[in-house]
């Protein structure tokens, strides 16, 4: 009733908005007093005859709804608005609540965060149609601006680990409000502080529901509150950040409403996201920053273009010395002499730098993280290798002339290994219209682990001494796999093959023909274990399995999250508990947890298992100096997968950032996207099972098939973890029979009373193995 007379006495426009909620008994009360305040004006109140009162419902429930049915004779269809003049809109205001003066105690000005955004507005939207493309970077930089206001660096000074980026993430399918009020509330500020902060709302791509509405009440109307009474009022002197991974839709409207693009002379699409209206940051991939650098050489007017390069990341001392190496490389100079100065080797040109990283990161169309990964990868080798005694030719150069120039070139090989995707996910999430795979499989692997070659050369954790392990090298000097395939010509100089043949290493031996101890100590050199043991006999040690410990391990020393994808008992477990047994040098220290993540997981359930794990990790840390290894089984078979990706990708955990002194490492283990074939969706079909609701019909979807005609009942990957994710691969039928081959050996010996015979174990292996 209160709005009712307001709007008649009133000549503002009033509103009443979710009419749809009302139920019966409210929306009759509702409607006959409306009726009555029309009578009363025509009547009584002749000067209120012209009021404005907009009644919005839902389309979807309007049918169903007392109050639109009893006013449908003042029913009008809402007139297409120009979005354009929206957004135009929404800047105008944003720009104004960020402008609004305001003065501290001590009479200076209270500048507000929007003052450091591009646009001075106080909300900001942070897009891109991929993921890695640089988001997250834009808002930390955006967040240091914003810490060295003068306001917030006096409040620093006073308070010490005062933090002015606040992060609320917005995970699973549909927004869970008491979830981010629950964060909210940690943020409240204290009486009399007064401070300009950044609210990064991290929108996960699989939010599916009630994101508008939230959005819409937080920035539009400015407040935010739950069922349980708790409100959060937007203060003018925040920035609010949106993050989010845009649809091709949504994004190529982006592209046309701020210039971008040419428009494409259709309608735009019918439904769009509310945060399509927001001012809006568009992030792009490397090449697009380097068309967008061209064109500005061919171009004198400005680009309106504004996924650029980073020029601080370029500046950082990694890009610096990858860039060093890689232009000299590419111009054939020497690299034996060279060493990285950070007085000198300055990026000039971020074209030539960015040319050079894409061609030869090895992957068509990176990401930046996927570069950033590249980058950091060849960063940590390039900088062992600088304080190697063996690669200080100085020292060695008369002994082995060259080798600095080969453990460089193997080293770049090797980067561009652990830089490639092995896997890409999104091929899974094909939208209507778009063709699909005769096979079902929903994901596009690119290369197999078991069909590809990975030749690794790494420091040990002395950072002197190497360890060579899956490659050959014949005299001519060209790289071999372990299969006598060529690699790469020429890696080498003949006269280096010698002189290291001279100091007795064989580059030629056979991992096969090791025995069991030389192997772990070679796993227990890089791992940095100085007490040598066998910690399970039982487990075979493979060339497969001794590279694939010590890929993760190289991974944990770049900070590469690791993420791998393989079929149901095909060894991941198992090998990551060897890995942390070997690694812990004794059975009483427990560095290893085991997540099993199923559908009943929930994101309560991460946090207090990454909780419980940060203690652990910390007492190992300080006490024994090791890592910590928190492992996620089958992580992506719950609905918590988003928080899991915060914890692996972000390092965060609902926003809170986990302590970088504990060496805790998480690993993620998937299982594949592959679709049952036709034959087999009709089999089950036609068995009834689970079958009641139509394949149409079901919201239960990954992308648009539905969870059961999967083999593996999973749910997407977020677009941060696609590209850290590598196959882990299976045994093939040779792999298999030297796995057979080894029991057999391994059991033979043990026995006393077994024949001496000399094809006995390989006639035992190929009945076994057949």
């Amino acid at each position: 009733m209160l709005l009712w007379r307001r709007a008649v006495f009133s000549k503002h426009l009033h509103c009443l908005v979710h009419a749809d909620k009302l139920d019966y008994a409210v929306s009759s009360e509702v409607t006959e007093q409306i009726r009555s305040l029309r009578d009363a004006v025509r009547t009584e109140y002749a000067a209120c005859n012209e009021f404005a009162l907009v009644v919005v419902c839902s389309r979807e429930k309007e049918e169903h709804t007392w109050i639109m049915s009893s006013l449908e004779d003042y029913r009008r269809q809402p007139s297409p608005c120009d979005t354009r003049e929206v957004r135009s809109y929404l800047m105008e205001k944003f720009r104004e609540m960020a402008t609004k003066k305001s003065t501290l105690p001590t009479g200076k000005l209270w500048k507000p965060a929007a003052r450091e955004d591009s646009d001075e507005s106080c909300v900001r939207l942070v897009t891109s149609l991929r993921a890695g493309v640089g988001k997250s970077l834009y808002t930390e930089q955006l967040a240091e601006r914003v810490a060295s206001l003068e306001v917030n660096t006096s409040h620093a000074e006073k308070n010490a680990g005062a933090r002015f980026m606040n992060t609320i993430p917005v995970q699973g399918n549909a927004v869970n409000v008491p979830a981010v009020m629950d964060v909210l509330m940690k943020l409240v500020p204290e009486q009399n502080q007064f401070t300009s902060r950044l609210f990064h709302i991290d929108v996960a791509r699989t939010v599916q529901s009630g994101l508008d509405t939230f959005l819409f009440n937080l920035l539009i109307l400015g407040s935010l509150s739950d069922r349980v009474g708790r409100t959060w009022q937007r203060d003018s002197h925040d920035l609010y950040v949106i993050e989010t991974t845009s649809v091709s839709t949504t994004f190529s409207f982006l592209r046309e409403e701020t210039g971008l693009q040419p428009a494409a002379g259709g309608a735009h699409p019918p439904s769009l996201p509310f945060y399509s209206l927001l001012p809006a940051h568009l992030c792009g991939s490397p090449i697009e920053a380097y068309q967008a650098l061209l064109a500005e050489d061919e171009d004198s007017s400005p680009v309106a273009f504004r996924p650029r390069v980073n020029h601080s990341q370029l500046a950082s001392p990694e890009f610096r010395r990858v860039f060093g190496y890689l232009s000299r490389h590419a111009r054939g100079q020497s690299l034996d002499m060279y060493k990285y100065d950070p007085k000198d080797e300055v990026i000039d040109d971020p074209k030539a730098c960015l040319q050079l990283l894409l061609r030869y990161c090895g992957v068509p169309d990176p990401s930046w993280l996927v570069l950033h990964h590249f980058v950091h990868f060849l960063d940590s080798q390039l900088a062992d290798c600088e304080r190697s005694v063996f690669c200080n030719m100085k020292l060695l150069g008369q002994e082995l002339p060259g080798f600095k120039e080969f453990v460089v070139r193997f080293l770049l090989k090797m980067s561009t290994d652990f830089a490639t995707p092995s896997v890409s996910v999104e091929a899974g999430l094909q939208a209507e219209g778009e063709e699909e795979d005769s096979e079902g499989v929903m994901v596009s692997v690119r290369r197999r682990w078991e069909q590809s070659p990975h030749p690794y050369l790494f420091f040990n954790s002395d950072r002197h001494t190497l360890t060579f392990v899956g490659f050959n090298i014949d005299k001519a000097g060209n790289l071999l796999d372990q299969d006598g395939g060529l690699l790469v010509p020429g890696i080498m100089t003949p006269h280096l093959y010698q002189s290291l043949e001279r100091q007795r290493v064989n580059l030629s031996e056979n991992f096969n023909s090791w025995d069991r101890m030389r192997r772990l100590v070679c796993l227990c050199k890089v791992l940095g274990q100085d007490l040598v043991r066998d910690v399970d006999d039982s487990y075979e040690l493979t060339l497969d399995n001794v590279k694939k410990i010590l890929a993760i391990q190289m991974r944990f020393r770049c900070g590469i999250p690791v993420v791998v994808m393989g079929e149901t008992g095909c060894g991941k477990t198992r090998l990551i508990r060897f890995m942390c047994q070997l690694q812990a040098g004794s059975d009483e220290i427990t560095n290893m947890l085991i997540m099993k993540i199923h559908g009943g997981t929930t994101e309560e359930h991460v946090r207090r298992r990454v909780e419980e794990a940060e203690e652990i990790a910390l007492r190992n840390s300080q006490e024994h100096k090791i890592d910590t290894v928190l492992f996620f089984d089958e992580a992506n078979t719950s609905n918590a997968l988003g928080m899991i990706k915060e914890v692996m990708c972000d390092r965060r955990v609902n926003g809170r950032y986990i302590a970088s002194d504990t060496r805790l490492r998480f690993i993620a283990a998937c299982n594949p996207y592959r679709r049952h074939t036709q034959e087999m969706i009709k089999r089950l079909e036609d068995a009834g099972l689970g079958y009641h609701v139509r394949a149409t019909e079901t919201e239960d979807k990954l992308g648009r098939i539905p969870l059961r005609q999967l083999v593996y009942r999973v749910h997407p990957l977020p677009g941060s973890m696609s590209p850290l994710v590598w196959d882990f691969g299976q045994l093939n039928a040779a792999v298999e029979k030297l796995y057979v081959h080894q029991i057999v050996l391994r059991y033979v010996r043990k026995q006393e009373d077994f024949p001496d015979e000399p094809d006995l174990i390989e006639t035992i292996t190929g009945v076994l193995a057949a």
